[in-house]
């Protein structure tokens, strides 16, 4: 970081003690002074003046005017603006680096003009001027040649500098602003309140129900889903039956599971038991129990990445992470400089941001993908299942799983699966994997599966405009009945993404390929497509090609062009509102069009929506598809119709919903269809009269409290209840209540968030407490005079809550709604070592109960520990104001 030298300041001040900006005029330049004319050295007059940059340095400078016209020194200038001078021949040329960009300004005062990159700028006789092995330049050179505004302050002897945004020393500044804000501590939050409501065996219920059925009057393809769940034994246990109509036959399932978890546990976290899927690199669904230390809802943060690099000693980096900046660093004596990242599972962007010493600037787009597959550094999860197989061809299966994260960069995995087969032979398939990232942008990964398959993938994704993926694989005969790879052998896969540098979305291209090979197959396709969006509308141009070969005979090849374009109108009339059009068409090598289809769609009515499509085959002729579908918060339903001139016509309808009930509360939820295994909270907003938690029989509930329950937005009934679905089971929810909805300003909740966790298939019940509150007021004095912008603490000795308030302009300090309890009040310890003063901590009382609270004349009387005079002396004289009365103003 540049910091101002002690001769700098030495000269700083000797030119402020021995010329004094009262005297301007020194005398006339000497002889030669500007070599010209003899005529111009009689026009320049020696001065002394400040330059002060705004919201930068300033320096008392000498400096020459002409008439209304300063030259200042242009060395001086560009030491103050932190601009890198890389060339400077007296009497002759001045080169500078402009940053960024690197744009160069070179200054010939006898060519009569000066260079700013590409451009020439004529300069006036009396514009720039040698003197004394120092180049001046007028202010309004200054302006053209580095976008500054500047103007002379006759009055004060002071060029003053505006639009300094482009100068590098403002640029530093303001980054050590950003910077001051990303250390500086937040605000101390209260803990939250955490309630855990007393265990039942049973509670809550769920129904889910989905139907499917033919518009044309016959039961084929009849199809009914429904699924019923409960809290059990603080676990989820669920009951899902399906019924299928298939050319006359009729095809039913039905599964029991059980399943419950322990998120803080640490070796058992997960014990499922009935129809449970098994872990492991393949899942399967079985009738038996799985147990795993597995967390039930994986975090998306990963581990802590170390972005390291190396740089020049002088230069600064910023990491961002999606627009934000999250840390800094300064390249230290090495030349190395380290900042952490917080890595997220998927995918990571983030930018480094490089400043050099002479106001470099050099962006850097990086990007890190974490799979997963891969585990934190120390972190180990293991799995155990076994039971009857429900669906692939064998009796039963014993599975074995474990996972370790060996670094941050690597995670291994080995377990075993055995399958109790009826018409094969038992299959015993041990196996190893593994996944590391070896440098940030690659991820290698590799499968090994005994009796089962060989595979190994890479992936490359320096920055988010690129991406590349490989994966092969060889398949093993004796494992195909499980795999269910019975038509191939290998597998190779491909895929490429490139979008060209600040495109930024509007264009890139895609790559992708697959090459299988079977027993007496071979197949290879290939696809390369650009898209791009202009204005509303996203075009795509794809060119496809397709290779298939059955046995000894020929390969038949396929090639084509797919194009596509989509846009979503907007305007004022109502047709346009919300309407979706999309179009796309294909072309066979040698066949011409294959395809050609268009489709609008519309949301009607608010809640429903309404989808036309018009289409052409060149097999199947032309074709028509309605679909209608609501958008209702509950449940929905919807049909689809197919009209063809070639093959008739058929249609479906279906009704998905689903409803959640809670027997304490008797509050009903109804869903479209995705409430099996979600939680909910349910609760009462009150006036707790005795303070004792629990809404006791005659305390009235709070109407029309907005409150927030894990990121939903509610509002309590006339009876202050209140109930929100469709959370994450065993995953704290957080409860918060705006407390300046509150229709008294005395009522305060006890807490200000609350922490429940939810079970699955049914309603937490919680109470949620509002108490009536203090009103205090008092006084910061330091000799008998109020001390102003000084900071109040209230802590909460009863809950561990802390109140934060400032005394006004006369010392005083004021809050409506302190909650009942133990507090200490005093000025903290912190504040009192910069004013150089201490002064004592005092303790109330805020009784429980109704009725009129007030504790008023709190006097704190601040001491001084030094006679020095200091903040205490300045904040006195800025508010010279009488102590009075508090002025009823709140804060916080």
């Amino acid at each position: 970081m540049t910091t101002r030298s002690p001769s700098r300041d030495r000269r700083h001040d000797a030119l402020g003690e021995v010329l004094p900006r009262a005297v301007l005029f020194a005398g006339l330049l000497s002889a030669g002074a500007v070599p010209c004319a003899a005529q111009v050295d009689s026009a320049l007059i020696q001065a002394v003046v400040e330059i002060r940059i705004d919201g930068g340095p300033s320096q008392v400078v000498p400096a020459v005017s002409h008439n209304s016209t300063m030259l200042v020194p242009l060395r001086s200038f560009l030491e103050m603006s932190e601009i890198a001078l890389i060339e400077f021949s007296p009497d002759s040329s001045a080169t500078v680096l402009l940053q960024p960009g690197n744009i160069g300004l070179r200054f010939s005062p006898d060519s009569g003009h000066f260079a700013l990159g590409d451009s020439l700028f004529a300069l006036a006789p009396l514009d720039a001027v040698w003197w004394d092995g120092e180049l001046y330049l007028a202010t309004n050179v200054l302006d053209r040649a580095f976008g500054v505004s500047t103007s002379m302050d006759w009055a004060n002897l002071t060029v003053l500098v505006g639009r300094v945004s482009g100068l590098p020393v403002i640029r530093r500044a303001r980054r050590e602003r950003r910077r001051a804000m990303l250390d500086r501590p937040g605000a101390a939050q209260p803990p939250p309140i955490v309630t855990r409501p007393p265990e039942s065996l049973a509670d809550g219920g769920v129904l889910e129900w989905s139907f499917t059925s033919p518009t044309n009057g016959t039961v084929d393809n009849l199809a009914l889903a429904t699924g019923l769940g409960a809290k059990f034994y603080g676990g989820s246990v669920e009951l899902r039956h399906r019924m299928r109509n298939v050319a006359g036959s009729i095809d039913s399932d039905a599964r029991l599971s059980w399943a419950r978890a322990w998120p803080t546990r640490k070796w058992i976290r997960q014990v499922g038991i009935g129809d449970v899927r098994s872990n492991g690199l393949r899942a399967r669904t079985i009738r038996g129990v799985v147990v795993t230390n597995a967390p039930f809802i994986r975090s998306s943060e990963f581990d802590t990445e170390e972005v390291l690099g190396r740089l020049p000693t002088g230069w600064e980096v910023e990491l961002y992470e999606r627009g934000r900046l999250r840390g800094y660093d300064e390249v230290d004596a090495l030349g190395v400089f380290r900042i952490p990242l917080q890595m997220r599972y998927g995918q990571n962007p983030y930018e480094l941001v490089l400043y050099g010493p002479s106001g470099e600037v050099i962006r850097k787009n990086h990007t890190i993908r974490v799979p997963f597959s891969r585990l934190p550094a120390g972190e180990l999860e293991y799995a155990v299942a076994g039971g009857a197989c429900r669906y692939q061809s064998c009796r039963g299966m014993f599975g074995a799983d474990v996972r370790y994260g060996l670094s941050r960069a690597v995670t291994v995995q080995a377990g075993s699966d055995f399958l109790s087969r009826e018409a094969d032979a038992d299959l015993w398939q041990p196996y190893a994997a593994v996944s590391a990232a070896p440098v940030g942008f690659l991820r290698l990964t590799g499968e090994a599966v005994y009796h089962g398959h060989l595979r190994g993938s890479i992936g490359i994704e320096p920055t988010t405009d690129f991406r590349f993926d490989f994966s092969h694989s060889i398949f093993d005969e004796a494992g195909s009945t499980v795999s269910r790879t019975f038509f191939e052998r290998t597998n190779t896969e491909g895929s490429l993404f490139w979008q060209p540098r600040g495109a930024r979305g509007s264009f890139f291209f895609q790559l992708v390929g697959n090459h299988s090979t079977g027993p007496f197959t071979r197949r290879n396709l290939q696809r390369l497509s650009a898209t791009a969006r202009r204005g509303p509308v996203r075009y795509s141009l794809g060119l496809r090609h397709d290779f298939f070969q059955q046995g000894q005979a020929a390969g038949d090849h396929r090639s084509g062009i797919d194009g596509s374009a989509d846009l979503l109108l907007s305007g004022n009339r109502w047709w346009q509102k919300a309407t979706s059009v999309r179009t796309g068409l294909s072309l066979d090598a040698g066949h011409g069009f294959s395809k050609i289809r268009t489709a609008v769609g519309r949301q009607v009515a608010k809640k429903a929506r309404l989808d036309i499509g018009f289409g052409w085959i060149r097999h199947g002729g032309f074709s028509l598809d309605v679909g209608f579908n609501t958008v209702l918060s509950g449940p929905r339903f919807g049909t689809r119709s197919h009209f063809n001139t070639g093959g008739g016509s058929d249609g479906v309808m279906f009704v998905d919903g689903s409803v959640a009930f809670d027997p304490k509360s008797r509050a009903v939820h109804l869903s479209d269809g995705r409430d099996l295994g979600r939680a909910g909270i349910s609760g009462v907003v009150f006036l707790d009269e005795n303070d004792n938690g629990l809404q006791d029989f005659g305390e009235r509930g709070l109407a029309g409290v907005p409150i927030r329950v894990g990121g939903w937005y509610e509002e309590t009934d006339a009876n202050g209840h209140f109930a929100t679905w469709d959370l994450f089971p065993y995953e704290n929810s957080f409860i918060e209540i705006d407390q300046l909805a509150l229709d008294d300003p005395r009522l305060v909740p006890l807490s200000t968030v609350i922490t429940v966790t939810p079970t699955p298939n049914s309603f937490q019940s919680i109470h949620v407490p509002v108490v009536v509150g203090a009103e205090i007021n008092g006084y910061v004095l330091l000799d008998g005079q109020g001390l102003p912008g000084v900071p109040v603490v209230l802590h909460n000795l009863t809950i561990g809550r802390t109140i934060t308030l400032m005394t006004f302009s006369d010392g005083a300090f004021y809050q409506v709604s302190i909650p009942p309890g133990e507090y200490d009040i005093g000025v903290p310890e912190e504040v009192l070592e910069r004013m150089g003063a201490s002064a004592p901590t005092l303790q109330i009382n805020v009784p429980s109960g109704q009725g009129d609270k007030r504790i008023e004349e709190l006097t704190i009387n601040v001491e001084r520990v030094s006679e020095e005079p200091g903040i205490l002396d300045r904040l006195i004289r800025s508010h010279a104001n009488r102590v009075g009365r508090p002025t009823g103003r709140g804060n916080d």
